[in-house]
């Protein structure tokens, strides 16, 4: 009985250890988490981007590419409920998260073509996908897409600068970019500045012109064409045809700035003018260094002290005996002496004919009627005034005074320079001709009232072989028009000195014979004109020695 009750009042043994059945569900928790942690990790970050257009786009296949990596892919697309765009949910790789800041900008690249040349040409093949810039605020995960590319990529190659002009050029996204005529770059965007009221041009440089481009370098609209004509062609000028269709932009860099001047910088402003002359006339010193400066390009510069710009403009063509060896560049006014300059250049071969006793004329072309049956219409009069150079003597020289003068006629020549006065200027004009005894051995240079506005002065050359014709006795007379005269005999008697004299006014003279004839006359020499000659000047025959063969 004992025996029983100790082995009932035994104690019962506990077993310990965890259970083995709680093993398998935290295992297989372990095993979801690491597969939830790592499906995470893959994923990355789900973000949202909202369009207005979200065509070629496809869920799975679009990717979203950052400096040309894959960094995400397109997972779904969705219409916003008040209809005003989609909303693209993306996943960006856990390794791009950085990408995803306040500040990041998206957009679609699709084909482009346009002016400017074709863009986003991979997706042919591959299909539109969403490229990216970093952005540089705090995480986020919702933004607004681009419906364009940004025209500032800082991590583009391209150069990215905006100009800024009182006057839009007729330019459009793409039109070119030129320098010396070859396309180094793009227009990307044009709009308005309602706060500076301004134009606004953004472009874009290539890669390899970048150097082009410097704090001093300058830009203007350089659309349109330049129409000419003359007598014997029509001619239609322009740098390239795409400039006449959708307008251009010039850039103008001096080359000692390239290496010298500061380099531009992505978001730099420059001043867009609405036209080379109005960069000349802006710039003037700089132009006018960099025209003398660069002779290789322009040639030899001079300038030009002009009393009146009236014919005289950029383009007028400098000529030597016919030939056009250079042209007026660019007029500027000086304000501090109140005249205006004529910036020129001829070309490097007339160089040695800029000299002290050079002389420039204004010229103006005209259509002239010789005798009865004859026109004689100067090839020149459609072109316009132009400037003609008489070379003369003596040192380099590059500063001038540009002598102004009424007709094509008019041809400059070396020679006895006198003054002629009378009382009344009639027929006679700039270029009429001077004659003894019917030939003509000078002309008028230069009409002007006299000082006391009792007479009109005229500045007349002798041409050199005839200058011993003149003496300080010799007798000039106005022979402009038709002397008649009646008597009862001889009946009605008309003469004349030429045909011209009667269009258009002439001079003529006479000089006494043996020593009536006086010393030989000056340079400056004043004498008076005589309305009629009297008949004793028509009787004198001083025999003089003249070589007409070397008349200019």
């Amino acid at each position: 009985m004992k025996q029983n009750e100790e082995i009932a009042t035994a104690p019962a043994e506990k077993k310990s250890g965890f259970p083995v059945f709680w093993l398998v569900p935290l295992l297989a928790l372990a095993i979801s988490g690491w597969l939830i942690y790592s499906a995470k990790s893959k994923s990355g970050l789900s973000i949202q981007i909202v369009f207005e257009d979200a065509s070629g786009l496809q869920p799975g296949k679009t990717d979203i590419r950052y400096n040309g990596v894959k960094v995400g892919t397109v997972r779904d697309l969705e219409i916003k409920k008040d209809l005003t765009g989609v909303i693209v949910k993306a996943d960006v790789h856990q390794s791009a998260v950085n990408i995803t800041r306040e500040g990041a900008e998206f957009w679609i690249v699709r084909p482009t073509f346009s002016l400017g040349g074709v863009s986003g040409i991979e997706t042919l093949i591959s299909g539109n996908f969403i490229s990216v810039t970093a952005g540089d605020g705090e995480p986020t995960t919702f933004f607004k897409g681009l419906e364009s590319k940004p025209p500032f990529d800082p991590n583009s190659p391209e150069l990215y600068i905006i100009l800024e002009g009182q006057e839009m050029p007729p330019v459009v996204e793409g039109s070119p970019i030129l320098h010396r005529g070859a396309v180094v770059g793009q227009v990307i965007k044009t709009g308005f500045d309602h706060e500076k009221f301004l134009a606004v041009v953004e472009i874009s440089m290539r890669e390899e012109s970048r150097y082009l481009v410097h704090k001093n370098s300058v830009f203007w609209n350089s659309s349109g064409m330049d129409i000419r004509f003359d007598l014997n062609e029509s001619k239609i000028e322009t740098g390239a045809l795409i400039s006449s269709l959708v307008g251009s932009i010039t850039i103008g860099s001096r080359r000692s700035d390239m290496h010298q001047a500061e380099p531009a910088s992505h978001g730099d402003r420059f001043k867009l003018y609405s036209s080379l002359e109005s960069v000349i006339q802006d710039n003037r010193e700089a132009t006018s260094k960099a025209i003398k400066e660069d002779k290789a390009s322009f040639g030899h510069s001079f300038s030009l002290d002009v009393k009146k710009a009236d014919g005289v403009g950029p383009g007028s063509p400098v000529q030597f005996r016919g030939l056009t060896i250079g042209e007026v560049r660019t007029l500027l006014w000086e304000s501090e002496s109140n005249r205006i300059e004529a910036l020129c250049t001829v070309d490097k071969a007339y160089g040695d004919l800029l000299r002290e006793k050079t002389r420039f004329f204004l010229i103006y072309p005209e259509i002239k009627i010789k005798g009865l049956s004859t026109i004689h219409m100067s090839s020149d009069v459609f072109k316009g005034p132009y400037i003609d150079l008489v070379a003369g003597s003596g040192q380099f020289h590059d500063e001038f005074i540009l002598e102004y003068t009424g007709h094509e006629s008019y041809r400059p020549a070396q020679g006895l320079r006198l003054v002629l006065q009378m009382s009344r200027l009639g027929k006679v004009s700039v270029g009429s001709p001077v004659y003894y005894r019917g030939i003509q051995v000078g002309q008028i240079e230069e009409t002007r009232l006299a000082d006391d506005a009792t007479s009109v002065e005229l500045d007349t050359v002798i041409y050199t072989p005839y200058a011993p014709l003149v003496s300080e006795q010799t007798r000039f007379w106005n022979a402009s028009g038709i002397e008649t005269s009646i008597s009862l005999l001889g009946g009605l008697r008309m003469e004349t000195t030429s045909f011209d004299g009667v269009l258009e006014g002439a001079i003529a003279f006479a000089t006494p014979e043996g020593t009536g004839m006086g010393v030989a006359a000056r340079d400056g020499l004043v004498f008076t004109v005589a309305e009629k000659p009297e008949k004793s000047w028509l009787r004198w025959k001083p025999k003089i020695s003249v070589s007409p063969q070397s008349v200019q």
